[in-house]
């Protein structure tokens, strides 16, 4: 109430230089949803002070932004900053407000109040404000665009993000949502434009989700394989994950503000099937199974926190519904395979829970959690496919030597540059767990995503040439020397040199990966002890765990209460019948007693009393 009592005195002894209006967002914590607040600013000759009004409590960082605000508002329009008094008023009452966010629409506000050029009224905007004038990124922009688009706002200002970042994907998402249309800037130059309602055109979010390869002069992939390649089996998991992708894809039919995205989608399904038809088997399962995070987080869009939640449980108690079918000298690399996707996925979705245990948690992070999900379902899903397979080849069953310890520590030690992570995380648990064959992959791929070696392009170029051509020993060796192939016929035919580098980069570390499962899986090979023993083939049997119709847990709950009310009200009835019946029980058993005490008493009276009565 000071705070207010002094502004108003300040305005009321100074002459007022200006002042501006702007719609800006923001997350109300603890129940994920946004609101949309209008912010007065009153500029006043003064001596540079910055207040805020308005709300019941202010965080210093919220203040911290209105400051800089201030500062970099003065240096732009290159005026003393210390002629003004500056008073934000927050129409936001007995709330308390905090965070960064606001610095943008204040800066905005700043300009706008000093030069009396008025901004538009139908937008808004959400962004940090840096000194030089640079707008960083923030969180909760789902709420926030939500409460513009339920507000009427034609179109929002959001922070610039790297293109194909996390970030870019949600803002398309949420555009595609809410039906707004989001301008990304990078510095307040860039938002001048639209706040003053003067641009050309309106710059809406745009993602393409389909990579054009150059499938059609592809040769046959002829990758070479060695000790009991089951290429037809390995066919059978691209075509699995291929169709299990598209079954999610199609699930965005009902929503018409994602058919460019499901479009997409599809497209580049059809080209993972041409590569699976070529061959490059893992390739195409590779790229669909990107395709179908991607389905599945547009799929959940509406997700709630609680739905989300209650999403990632039900995938989680899939994940650990099914266990490794028995180790043989045929089936090794599928059971191999599916343990490690497995690991994944019960990482991930373990991971994804525990960050529900978070306060603060908006929209955005439930649909980072929900694209987590994705990725702990579909690894679920193809590890519960591998055992399938591994289950119908079948063969003599194998135990594996203990003396895997020392390979798998050595793994294990050569990947901790990759640090903490999925890959790392899982191989320093396999290892605590005994299973040496398991670490030792996971620590294969740990070391292949992390190490790059300091050469020139050629030289990366011929050693990835070399990998690939010893990459042979088993299917999961050839299939990545098979990928790492492909990536460097896209490299030799890309249009620039931006794109030939990152296809290079791309083959190489598969390359390696290839190169070290090849070695890696020899030396597990010879290290499996026959038991004598022979399991015979299964059917194999492919089923998809197909993720459940989001439950709120509060419908639930209600649910629950409901049951519970019935329950003890049967409860009552059934201990009331009981009851009843006891009594009647202890009356006919009364009556049973009388009567026996009533002939031992017949027993007892003189004949000749007997026959007087009898008379």
């Amino acid at each position: 109430m000071a705070v207010l009592l002094l502004a108003a005195a300040q305005l009321t002894d100074a002459g007022v230089v200006g002042t501006a209006s702007i719609h800006a967002p923001a997350v109300i914590l603890g129940n994920n949803t946004g609101s949309l607040t209008i912010i007065n600013l009153t500029v006043t000759d003064g001596n540079g002070n910055v207040t805020i009004v308005g709300p019941a409590s202010v965080a210093p960082s919220t203040l911290q932004s209105a400051q800089v605000a201030v500062y970099y508002a003065a240096k732009y329009l290159n005026i003393n900053q210390y002629n003004y008094n500056f008073t934000y008023d927050i129409h936001d009452d007995y709330s308390n407000v905090s965070g960064p966010s606001a610095g943008a629409a204040m800066t905005l506000l700043a300009i706008s109040a000093l030069t009396n050029k008025p901004l538009m009224q139908d937008f808004t905007i959400t962004g940090t404000i840096s000194p030089n004038g640079s707008i960083g990124e923030i969180g909760g922009v789902y709420d926030k665009i939500g409460a513009a688009s339920a507000m009427g706002m034609k179109y929002a200002l959001v922070p610039a993000v790297p293109y194909g970042s996390g970030e870019d994907v949600l803002y398309l998402l949420v555009q595609s949502t809410f039906g707004v249309p989001l301008v990304q800037v990078s510095n307040i130059s860039q938002a001048l434009p639209y706040g003053y309602g003067t641009y050309k055109n309106l710059s809406k979010v745009a993602y393409n989700f389909y990579t054009n390869y150059n499938v059609g002069g592809l040769q046959q992939s002829g990758a070479l394989c060695s000790n009991g390649c089951n290429s037809s089996a390995f066919s059978v998991l691209s075509n699995f994950t291929i169709n299990f992708t598209k079954n999610e894809v199609e699930t965005l039919s009902p929503y018409p503000a994602f058919n460019d995205t499901a479009s997409q989608l599809m497209r580049s399904l059809n080209q993972s099937e041409q590569l699976n038809a070529l061959g490059y088997n893992y390739l195409a399962a590779d790229l669909a199974f990107i395709d179908y995070q991607t389905a599945f987080y547009f799929g959940n869009h509406l997700v709630t926190r609680a739905g989300g939640f209650s999403t990632l449980e039900g995938i989680s108690r899939f994940c650990n519904t099914f266990i490794p079918p028995q180790l043989t000298s045929s089936n090794y690399e599928y059971v191999l395979g599916g343990e490690l996707r497995q690991a994944w996925g019960n990482y991930t979705i373990t991971s994804s829970i525990n960050s529900y245990n978070q306060t603060g948690f908006d929209s955005d992070q439930v649909l980072a959690e929900m694209a987590q999900g994705a990725n702990g379902n579909g690894w679920c899903n193809a590890a519960h496919e591998m055992y399938t397979i591994a289950s119908g080849i079948g063969g003599p069953n194998v135990a594996v030597s203990q003396s895997l310890n020392s390979v798998a520590l050595n793994r294990v030690d050569r990947a901790l540059a990759y640090g903490p992570g999925l890959y790392l995380d899982t191989a320093e648990s396999a290892y605590k767990q005994g299973n040496y064959p398991l670490a030792i992959l996971d620590a294969d791929y740990a070391y292949a995503l992390s190490y790059s070696p300091n050469v020139t392009a050629e030289q990366k170029y011929n050693m990835t040439l070399a990998m690939d051509s010893n990459a042979t020993y088993g299917v999961w060796a050839s299939q990545f020397a098979g990928e790492s192939k492909f990536y460097i016929y896209e490299a030799k035919i890309a249009n620039n040199e931006s794109n030939a580098s990152l296809y290079l980069d791309q083959a190489y570390s598969t390359a390696l990966l290839a190169s070290q499962m090849s070695n890696d899986m020899q030396v597990i090979y010879d290290n499996l002890q026959p038991t004598g023993q022979n399991t015979q083939p299964g059917k194999m049997n492919s089923t998809a765990y197909s993720v459940p119709s989001i439950v709120d847990l509060t419908q639930v709950q209600n649910d629950l209460t409901q049951l519970d009310k019935l329950m003890t009200a049967l409860f009552i009835v059934i201990a009331g019948i009981f009851i009843v019946n006891a009594a009647i029980w202890i009356i006919l058993i009364k009556e049973r007693h009388e009567r026996r005490a009533s002939r031992e008493a017949d027993k007892n009276v003189p004949a000749r009393m007997r026959q007087k009565v009898s008379r």
